[in-house]
């Protein structure tokens, strides 16, 4: 924001001029055809209320000081608008001056040129339906993307063209052949594009399917950004406009002479009907032969709008997209929709939402490779005597598990010290040298998508085995080994916190399939320690700590914390905390992101510090696991500023790690507890927790630690191989390639199979 330069609010009295312009010369023809005893076209009105709303949209914006764009650019916009406003209201001296002329012409025409007429006026309506998806398409693509000319390849181009004249030409016929309905469509382009625009400057990504499965989640957390619009958002709303001003010229010509003619004196129908030709020789035959019995006209535009309705359920679930060569990276959605466009990669990923059965599987085999390798565990790991002793001290014991994912937290030095000699965060770098396991941890989201690697840690289920959407939302947990069902099992009760929204992420609902048998949400913080207008990491701790006052039994707790989250460009963090580092990349706006971003993260480290004491200092076994969920967006300009000479695959893994750390405030039998270094992910995180402090473990756990050893971890956009090198999950020639399989067999056994 430091860098964007705004109009003044005085330019708003621009586009409120011409929509009042607009809105008086549509009075000024209805009063006309009024005083000349002729009907007023009211629905000119109703025409005009997306031009009028786009104006008043551009008005407010302008007021409030958040519109990024030349004053020529506004200029040309506002003019372009008002064209497409004059259009409509002229739309029934236009539609009347056609009425005259096709019927003067039909007239004194012979039977085929009336035919030519019948083929000139349907060329017209698909002209103009073909005009109306091109200008919808541009609305959706426009503000994200506005090389779209350069980048979007030309057969992805006219195939989303294309379905998109199906879609109109669906309500075209659904209207009556009326092109009332289509401006729906146009209007959720644009809001469409505009989401992807405001997504693509916040988080570095763009709208997913999985996003409408977690609305209320994104409205809750809005308020933590600075919306502004730019040039680009104004030419697409020029194209949605200028796609509703040509719908308005979509209704029923005549065809032929036979359609009464407006009188233009008195207002009623005249019918000027052309001479009947002579009855062909033939006539008789030809009534004896069978034919249908015509239909109505609206019967008939029901059952055409029916046929297409159905073509287009079909054309966008039938053929797999994927198979057609609409890929997705999800890495980097945004990737595809530049190259393939919107609409066809998000029906391709709407697709990929369904959990894919691996390739030849059979439950048979499945289990078979869960019982192989559980048993590979259980002779080798599992005889062990450290692992012996951990096991009959966790059943003796039973120590309460704390699990704190913390909001965005990562170490961003693996970014080469940020060019700056940052090392991480203190405490958790230096000051736990006692913990259990500590290392790098792969996710599969960044940016945002906090339930996915919540969902990771809870069910050790990698999301590239159950796909891009949004798990929390789409399945029943009830039958899942989560890991509120083991403790449970154990004896345990098992809590949830998360001081915000208790429907975010549809958690509310999934925790209690999930297995929690309570949810401590944002009601329950009330007069606390804030950070960042956030409920801080130190007042979430509290409550676990009352948690354990209240109850000495064990205990599994699930801290889902919040003061981190992202919208670090607006001044929240105080100087003292700010590290003020200087890296040789990034303009200003980007640098006080970073400083406002590490300010945080060091409030993070001295509320972890603070957690840690206070359990230390309590008289009853503890197991903390803290990790974080995932990276802040704006990491990806610095990796590709940085890292260049690398395999793509290592150069985006580089944005899919955070740290984790496992610690107990006990001596934990059979371990050392010298901070073991191991790189894992956070679908196996739990898995690593529950085998180092005994506890019990699954046959997939176990088959998944054994896995482990060769296969470190697989996220649902990279892969660490056996050889220490990274690759994409799909990439068949990876030495990982086979491993991935087999983990994803037992996964869709141990998962798939049980939801």
């Amino acid at each position: 924001m430091a860098d964007v330069v705004m109009l003044r609010a005085r330019w708003s009295i621009l586009p409120f001029v011409l929509a009042l312009t607009l809105l008086l010369l549509a009075g000024l023809m209805c009063w006309q055809r009024k005083k000349t005893g002729k009907r007023p076209y009211l629905g000119t009105f109703m025409w005009l209320v997306p031009i009028i709303g786009t104006y008043a949209g551009i008005a407010v914006m302008l007021v409030l000081k958040l519109t990024s764009a030349s004053e020529e650019t506004l200029k040309l916009s506002c003019l372009a608008i008002f064209s497409a406003g004059l259009l409509v209201v002229f739309r029934a001296s236009l539609r009347e001056a056609a009425r005259r002329l096709i019927q003067d012409l039909a007239l004194r025409a012979t039977q085929t040129r009336q035919t030519l007429i019948s083929v000139a006026v349907a060329i017209r309506t698909v002209v103009l339906i073909i005009g109306i998806a091109s200008l919808s398409c541009l609305s959706l693509e426009y503000a994200q993307n506005p090389k779209i000319f350069e980048t979007v390849q030309l057969p992805f181009a006219f195939a989303g063209i294309a379905l998109t004249v199906l879609f109109l030409t669906t309500l075209y016929f659904i209207a009556q052949r009326h092109g009332s309905l289509m401006p729906l469509l146009s209007f959720t382009f644009f809001g469409f594009g505009l989401g992807c625009y405001f997504l693509l400057r916040f988080k570095s990504t763009v709208v997913i399917p999985a996003d409408f499965l977690a609305l209320e989640t994104a409205a809750s957390v809005a308020n933590g950004f600075v919306y502004y619009i730019t040039e680009e958002v104004l030419w697409s709303a020029v194209y949605m406009v200028w796609a509703c001003a040509l719908a308005s010229l979509l209704y029923p010509l005549p065809a032929t002479s036979t359609v009464p003619l407006a009188d233009t004196a008195t207002n009623t129908a005249v019918a000027k009907k052309p001479h009947a030709p002579a009855a062909p020789m033939h006539s008789k035959a030809n009534a004896s032969r069978f034919h249908f019995l015509p239909l109505h006209p609206a019967w008939k535009n029901t059952l055409i709008a029916a046929v297409l309705l159905v073509s287009c359920v079909l054309i966008t679930t039938v053929p797999v997209y994927r198979d057609l060569g609409v890929t997705t990276t999800y890495w980097s959605t945004w990737i595809t929709y530049e190259s393939q466009g919107t609409l066809l990669t998000f029906i391709s990923e709407c697709q990929d939402l369904k959990i894919k059965k691996p390739a030849g599987y059979t439950s048979e085999e499945a289990k078979e490779l869960i019982t192989s390798n559980a048993h590979a565990y259980n002779t080798s790991i599992g005889a062990s005597e450290e692992r012996k002793a951990a096991e009959a001290q966790f059943n003796a014991e039973k120590p309460t598990v704390i699990a704190v994912m913390n909001e965005a937290y990562a170490n961003l030095a693996i970014f080469d010290g940020m060019h700056s000699g940052y090392t991480g965060e203190e405490f958790i770098t230096t000051g736990m040298s006692d913990a259990l396991q500590s290392g790098d941890l792969l996710v599969s989201t960044y940016g945002g998508g906090t339930s996915n690697t919540e969902f990771e840690f809870l069910t050790g289920e990698s999301c590239y085995f159950v796909g891009e959407g949004n798990a929390y939302s789409l399945y029943d947990f009830s039958n899942i080994d989560s890991l509120p069902h083991i403790f449970n099992k154990l004896g345990y009760t098992s809590t949830a916190i998360h001081a915000y929204n208790p429907n975010n992420w549809n958690r509310k609902s999934a925790y209690q399939t999930l297995g929690f048998t309570s949810f401590i949400s944002g009601d329950s913080f009330v007069d606390v320690d804030m950070w960042r207008e956030w409920v801080s990491d130190k007042a979430t701790y509290q409550k676990i700590l009352e948690l354990l006052h209240n109850d000495q039994n064990p205990q599994f707790i699930l801290d889902v914390t919040l003061a981190n989250h992202s919208g670090y460009s607006q001044q929240l963090v105080d100087d003292s905390y700010r590290p003020g580092y200087t890296p040789d990349f990034g303009d200003a706006a980007l640098t006080d992101e970073l400083n406002e971003y590490l300010g945080s993260m060091k409030r993070t480290d001295e509320d972890l510090q603070w957690f840690v004491e206070q359990l230390k200092q309590l008289d009853r076994p503890i197991v903390l696991v803290f990790f974080g969920d995932h990276q802040p967006s704006f990491t990806a300009a610095y990796n590709d500023a940085w890292f260049k000479d690398e395999s793509q695959a290592a150069h985006i893994a580089r944005q899919y790690q955070t740290q984790y750390v496992i610690w107990a405030n006990y001596d934990v039998a059979g371990n050392a507890q010298e901070n073991d270094k191991q790189f894992t992910a956070a679908s196996s995180l739990a898995s690593h927790m529950l085998d180092v402090i005994g506890a019990p473990l699954t046959d997939f756990q176990k088959a998944q630690i054994i896995l482990g050893e060769k296969l470190p971890g697989v996220s649902h956009y990279t892969t660490l191989g056996p050889d220490g090198n990274w690759y994409f999950p799909d990439d068949k020639d990876a030495p990982s390639y086979d491993l991935q399989t087999t983990l994803q067999k037992m996964s869709y056994y141990n998962f798939a199979e049980r939801i």
